[in-house]
């Protein structure tokens, strides 16, 4: 998972990528769950390959 750190700031912050997204996708399927959600969208971008709502929806195709 990506992350960012700060040391002068001491922050930790923790966000998804598209990767990630794809790997989260990829074990919601092995374990046979029934589906997957995340909690905000609003900044994800539009670019293939790039964008989160991509990642879900082509990780979480049926074949």
């Amino acid at each position: 998972m990506p992350f960012l750190y700060s040391p002068t700031a001491k922050r930790f912050i923790t966000y998804d990528d598209a990767e990630s997204m794809r790997v989260k996708a990829a074990y919601v399927n092995q374990q046979s769950l029934g589906g997957m959600m995340f909690w905000e969208a609003s900044e994800d971008v539009t670019t293939p390959g790039v964008s989160l709502m991509d990642a879900v929806y082509e990780g979480m195709r049926l074949p």
